[in-house]
């Protein structure tokens, strides 16, 4: 469903600016974004495999969101911490 796609691509977009904020070399922050991110990006889907009564476009439209705004939270305010 595009609920669940989006919820995941917003959790995979705010794990590669964590990573993008944290490491300097620019391939190391891509490979990690893309296998880290896409792992993490599936916290939007999995628990509505294993359990029954959860509705995946609701738990989607929740978490996604959510861990989103967490992340790019953090990388704001690692980002503001960051000497150049």
């Amino acid at each position: 469903s595009l609920t669940i796609s989006m919820a995941a691509m917003a959790i995979s977009c705010s794990i590669g600016v964590f990573f993008g904020i944290i490491v300097s070399s620019v391939p190391v922050a891509t490979i990690l974004s893309v296998y880290i991110g896409n792992q993490i990006s599936a916290i939007s889907i999995l628990p509505t495999i294993f359990l029954d009564f959860v509705d995946p476009i609701i738990f989607s439209l929740l978490i996604g969101p959510i861990a989103a705004a967490i992340m790019l939270t953090v990388s704001s305010i690692l980002f503001s911490r960051k000497q150049f």
